[in-house]
């Protein structure tokens, strides 16, 4: 019989899962603080209401009585967590205006927390540096939350047990104490971290970016990499930045990510046999090798990419990306089936599929599960040919000489069929909204691995029951199926009343009651369950107010966010949908137009050969900022109004003549552009493109500002403030308690 929850279980996970809450609205003061600094105002009332919410809503959860957190009622808080924080996280998401709908959002701070990285954010190029710093933290909390409960419970399956190294250096066969493994995966991120920001900073300065961005730009890249994360501030994802030497950079953090993190704790002691001998790190290192030489092989036939770096930027490091499950893009999304072939776009699938070490920030089915179902059909296979009373043992170096068991094989096939299998359904959901067959299995691969690359299936525009389908795939790869099913399957078969209510207040004292009746034993037992009455009493009263204020708040809440995202929200100047993508009527046409031909931006990039090298004309935003290509040209990138974009390739005095380029509370010049269409062109890394003949603005940009809710701060304050004593009242009778339990 299945072991069920008890009121005493689900009390305790609430406590704690109060304390999550808690911990996600301390979190919002990281980009509250970057919103006053940047001038945010928007963003400011959205956080402000956002850790109101977080506040008011933690201090009611953390109400509930705690007793002792075992491995049950551990699993229940695991499986709960990030559902939870997922859906705290995202309320100033959607306050902020930058999502249609709050399905929308909440799929943001899933993919931020599951560290895949996609987003169905409107516009992803006008979100401001609160907004994505908030994605970043969420990404760098989850990714290292991931590691903690794998390393030290091991709820996901990938061994709890690993051999680490003590501060002496010798070997020790047990996992790690909470606060030391706290210690070594902050010790570890913080290092990267640090090396990484400025590293990615340098970059970004001799890339022509002005010293506040590339600071930001260095903190949001380095922590999405590390964590194996696809956010970047640009919805075309690292093309933007058109810059091997960046690709190149971020793939040695992707790669840390991918690691296990044991590897990590021996080389800071000096021992780097135990990651050279890990057979789980072999392997991966074979793997890798053997995906590149097959996507490398394969875009080579298609005579598209021919040179060197072409092939790294457009194969190495979506291949590596790709396996890594870190989800940043080198080619355009529109590029997968017209110069990306369908064989690479299969290749990348099992790649994501298989994902990347165990005790990493990846997902996946891991590569240590792989090798030990490898292993055991080998097994298998060997049990047939040798004798009966043959003795066959398998063994694998991973941290120590381990012994495969039947009981680590069966749980990585179970593993393997359950990732096989949601992909698998997945993509038939996606295929029956009337997505391509190929690019559906890549969509649903992707989001179950926790990998963010995408074919382009999910966007702002999908309608909220796909978008739900995408958000159950990141939860279910996230927490590998096992510790998300056994946690709501507990629930379920735990809804009988008499179940719930059994246990209630059994603390095994009352056969010492029985024992000692009239004894000092009893006298104290009885004394205690009196205050304990008393406290109950006192906490469902409180409880009682708290839930019936939250009824009353949730009502008077009810219209403020829609009302917010119509009346207040993102309020660009309608030239932008009116003016990008199509000349404008007023506009003046550009010299020798007639020997252009005029196309959209996404017809550019879904192009075959037969536009290459053609003179076109097209015409879009000017987004970002100029990035230096070298000392007589820059990159610009030009967005059209249904968000594709591609970069332009021009001279500086060509590029002087665009003032305003888009970003948050500001529209970009719309530009029209002529010039010579390149579907890979050899000197510029084999990266599409347009060589500009001429540039022209159309329409110049415009400041403009996001208007704000006043109601929506008076409600943060005061949810803020009202969960703020809630927490201490909690704290200073919980205190009292003690002190007269001691007594």
């Amino acid at each position: 019989m299945l072991p069920r929850f008890h009121l005493a279980d689900i009390s305790t996970v609430l406590h704690f899962l109060g304390v999550l809450v808690l911990i996600t609205g301390a979190l919002m003061f990281v980009p509250l603080l970057v919103a006053l600094v940047a001038g945010e105002t928007a963003q400011v009332v959205a956080f402000v209401f956002g850790i109101g919410v977080s506040l008011f809503s933690g201090a009611l959860l953390h109400l509930f009585r705690a007793r002792k957190l075992d491995r049950r009622r551990s699993l229940l808080l695991v499986g709960m967590g990030w559902v939870v924080a997922g859906l705290i996280a995202s309320v100033p998401m959607y306050i902020s205006g930058d999502f249609d709908n709050y399905v929308a959002a909440l799929f943001d701070a899933v993919s931020a927390l599951t560290t895949t990285g996609a987003s169905l954010a409107t516009d992803v190029d006008h979100v401001g540096y609160a907004q994505t710093t908030w994605r970043a933290v969420l990404t760098l909390v989850g990714g290292q939350a991931v590691i903690l409960v794998a390393m030290h419970l091991g709820f996901f399956g990938e061994g709890g047990n690993i051999t680490v190294a003590n501060k002496t250096g010798v070997r020790d066969e047990r996992t790690y104490r909470l606060k030391d493994t706290v210690a070594f995966i902050v010790l570890v991120g913080a290092f990267f971290l640090a090396i990484g920001t400025v590293g990615v900073c340098i970059i970004c300065l001799t890339l022509g970016m002005s010293l506040p961005d590339s600071v930001m730009t260095g903190f949001w890249l380095i922590t999405n990499a590390l964590s194996t994360s696809g956010f970047t501030p640009h919805s075309s994802s690292l093309v933007y930045y058109h810059s091997a030497t960046l690709d190149a950079f971020l793939l040695i953090f992707m790669l840390a990510g991918a690691l296990n993190f044991a590897i990590f704790g021996y080389a800071l002691r000096g021992k780097l046999r135990p990651m050279f001998r890990n057979s789980e790190t072999r392997m991966f290192a074979i793997w890798l090798l053997l995906l590149v030489v097959f996507v490398s092989f394969a875009l080579s036939r298609g005579q598209v990419f021919s040179s060197a770096t072409g092939l790294f930027v457009n194969g190495t490091f979506m291949t590596i990306s790709a396996a890594t499950t870190s989800g940043m893009c080198t080619i355009y999304p529109q590029q997968f089936g017209i110069t990306i072939s369908e064989s690479v776009i299969i290749i990348l699938e099992v790649a994501m599929l298989v994902g990347a070490c165990s005790h990493s920030t990846g997902g996946g089915i891991k590569v240590l599960r792989i090798m030990q179902v490898l292993r055991w059909i080998v097994y298998s296979i060997r049990v047939r040919l040798m004798p009966r009373n043959a003795h066959v043992r398998v063994n694998y170096q991973h941290f120590g000489l381990k012994h495969l068991t039947a009981r680590d094989a069966t749980f990585a096939m179970t593993i393997f069929i359950l990732y096989i299998a949601t992909a698998a359904l997945g993509s038939m959901l996606f295929i029956a909204h009337g997505g391509d067959a190929i690019k559906s299995v890549y969509e649903a691969a992707s989001l179950v691995s926790n990998t963010g690359l995408t074919a382009g299936m999910l966007s702002s525009t999908s309608p909220i029951d796909l978008t739900l389908v995408g958000i159950l795939l990141m939860w279910a790869g996230r927490l590998e199926f096992i510790a998300l099913i056994a946690a709501f399957v507990g629930l379920i078969i735990s809804l009988e009343p008499s179940n719930i209510l059994r246990g209630l207040g059994n603390d095994g004292l009352g056969k010492k009651k029985l024992r000692n009746r009239g004894g000092k034993a009893w006298r104290r037992w009885r004394n205690q369950k009196r205050r304990r009455s008393k406290a109950g009493n006192a906490g469902r009263a409180t409880r009682c107010v708290g839930a019936a204020a939250a009824i009353v708040l949730s009502a008077a809440l009810v219209g403020a966010p829609t009302s917010y995202a119509i009346d207040g929200g993102v309020q660009i100047p309608s030239q932008s949908d009116a003016s990008i993508g199509a000349p404008a009527s007023d506009a003046p046409e550009p010299s020798g137009s007639d020997t252009y031909r005029s196309v959209a931006i996404s017809d550019l990039l879904s192009a075959t050969e037969r536009l290459n090298g053609r003179s076109v004309k097209f015409s879009g935003e000017a987004i970002g900022e100029p990035i230096v290509a070298d000392d007589g040209h820059k990159w610009v990138n030009v967005m059209a109004a249904d968000k594709s974009m591609i970069g332009v390739y021009m001279t500086n005095e060509q590029a002087a003549v665009i003032e305003h380029y888009g970003a948050y509370r500001m529209t970009g010049d719309t530009v029209l552009v002529e010039g010579s269409y390149q579907i890979a062109c050899p000197d510029h890394n084999d990266e599409i493109g347009v060589h500009a003949d001429v540039v022209t603005v159309s329409a110049e940009g415009a400041s403009y500002e996001r208007s704000w809710s006043m109601t929506l701060f008076t409600w943060g304050v005061v949810l803020g403030g009202v969960g703020s004593v809630l927490f201490a009242i909690t704290m200073l009778r919980r205190g009292r308690l003690r002190r007269r339990s001691r007594a």
